[in-house]
Order: C-alpha cells, then structure tokens, then sequence
C-alpha cells in the first residue's frame, strides 16, 4: 500500500495561465475545446514525478474565470466546510475553519459524535465525509479527532474525470476514494478537481475574455496507476457565477498513446 500513500503525498497541481482580453461577443458560460493531452512519464530514481498535462482553450462572455482575492470572504469558495452542531438543540451548521473559536454550547461533529441518537445514520469513515484534526503534543503532531466534512464543489473550478474501459467496451469511472484501493486516511476526495486564479487583469471588471489554461497533474504513480490501460477522459470548467461550461471528452487512448 505505499506506492498509495507516495502518491497522494507528492501529487501536485500546477496551472499555467495564459489569457488575452478581446472584445467579442461571448455567452456568459463559459466554452472550452481540448487543444492538447500529454503524459510525460517520470523516473523516481531521479525524483521525476509523471506528469499529465491537460490543454484547454476557453472564452467566456463576462470575464468571471478563476477565484480571487475578493471571493476569500465567501463561505462558497471553501473546501471542506466543516459541520458543528448545538447541544443544546442539535441543530447544524457550517464553518469554513477546522480549528475555529465556538460558542460554548457548539461543537464539531466527530467520530464520537455518532454514538448520539440524533447523529448515528451519519455514514462510516470514508474520505469524502471525514477528516483528521491534529494536535501538538511535547513537540509531536498527534491526531486529536476525526471530524465531519461536506463537500462544496463550489470551491473547485476545473473538474476532471477519467473512465477505464472495461472488456466489453463499456467504460467504469475511476475513483480515487475507493475504500478497498484506498483506506482511509490515506486518499484524497478532490484528486482530480482544483481551483485556478482569476483570469483577468481586472477582477471587477465584466470583459469578455479568451486564452489558453494549461493544467497539469503530477505524481510519483499515474503510470503504475493506469499503465496501459485504455481510458476516457472529461473536462469542464466552472466561472464564478458557477457556471458550467460544455464538457470536452477524449475517448480511446492509453498514456503510452499521448507520450511527448
């Protein structure tokens, strides 16, 4: 199970931006074409990650791609939100900071918060619903409780699939939280999702504008991971409005097939 934890571990994303202001007329969601996919496999002896890059060409009317300095004050930009309840009353709510200051009476929801009768459908550890909170102790980080998570898909921007084809010509989605593949804590629920930087030059301002994002995902373990297997893979973007844009698909192809 190492070369799982290796591979969360160093995976890293990395987007580059290259955008131009123009003044056509664009629809306000945004649109995007496939220009490129490229895998360059890496070598571990020399510290070399695989790399998976991800070309797309996008135009959007209004000008909204990318989060901001100015979208940091709204709860809809975070990941995860972090859910605490009342004692008193057992009602819920969210906060966006795992260690924050509470009310007296509030709580994080943990692990141990399911043995109370008004939390005991919550669901088994799993990735997507939970996660560690740490501690320091006598100069150690330790882990101090589990605690309950939601998901905000609004925090993401660029979303990522990819399908393995199966046998009979079928294709199964890969998933990155599967609990036998990967054990808790040791996976990631976004591995494929990521948030890229506002686009325009002026955040304020409504333009349309076109130009060319450049994704890349790195790791230690996408060759191991999908070897020669032969995949699929969509793309869509979001804009701040939470627009989805159209969904770019390439079907039929293997890493060995996309090598440069």
């Amino acid at each position: 199970m190492q070369w799982i934890r290796t591979f969360l571990v160093v995976m890293v994303l990395i987007l580059l931006v290259d955008s131009c202001l123009k003044q056509p007329e664009y629809n306000v969601i945004p649109e995007i074409t496939l220009q490129d996919l490229i895998f360059k496999p890496g070598n571990i002896n020399k510290g070399i990650q695989d790399t998976l890059k991800i070309i797309l060409n996008f135009r959007d009317g209004d000008g909204d791609l990318g989060v901001g300095s100015a979208d940091s004050a709204y709860r809809d930009f975070y990941n995860p939100w972090y859910v605490i309840y009342d004692t008193i009353t057992k009602n819920t709510d969210y906060t966006v900071y795992k260690t924050a200051t509470l009310a007296p009476q509030v709580k994080y929801i943990t692990y141990r918060t399911r043995k109370l009768a008004a939390f005991d459908t919550l669901p088994a550890i799993n990735c997507k619903n939970w996660e560690q909170r740490f501690t320091t102790v006598n100069g150690q980080s330790q882990v101090k409780d589990t605690v309950y998570i939601v998901q905000n898909s609004h925090a993401f921007n660029i979303f990522i699939s990819i399908f393995e084809k199966n046998p009979d010509g079928s294709y199964s989605p890969y998933d990155p939280n599967d609990p036998v593949k990967y054990i808790f804590p040791n996976c990631n629920a976004n591995f494929l999702q990521a948030t890229f930087p506002n686009l325009s030059t002026d955040e304020g301002k409504k333009s349309p504008l076109d130009g060319t994002l450049k994704y890349s995902i790195n790791s230690f373990a996408l060759n191991s991971t999908f070897s020669i297997k032969v995949l699929k893979m969509q793309v869509y973007i979001t804009d701040r409005a939470f627009h989805k844009s159209n969904v770019v698909e390439k079907e039929g192809f293997t890493l060995a097939s996309i090598t440069k």
